[in-house]
């Protein structure tokens, strides 16, 4: 956890806590993820995300979804 947590730029703490449930990685940190890396990071905030927030991705009042569903490919 150590090692994940200083690849992340948070403390095994934080990490742990998220493990054991006591603790969800904040918004804002996941979105910050998601914009400033390409790889294994961004992937992760993404899983993440998708997983809370998938009312984000409904279909809009007239039936029809604004955007692809990014959270699909996550779910293959």
């Amino acid at each position: 956890m150590r090692t994940f947590g200083k690849d992340l730029g948070v403390s095994h703490a934080s990490v742990s806590y998220w493990v054991s449930g006591k603790m969800e990685p904040d918004t804002d940190f996941l979105i910050h993820l998601l914009n400033d890396f390409q790889d294994w990071r961004h992937d992760f905030a993404n899983s993440i995300l998708c997983i809370r927030l998938p009312e984000t991705f409904k279909p809009n009042g007239n039936g029809h979804n604004p955007d692809p569903n990014p959270c699909e490919e996550t779910k293959q």
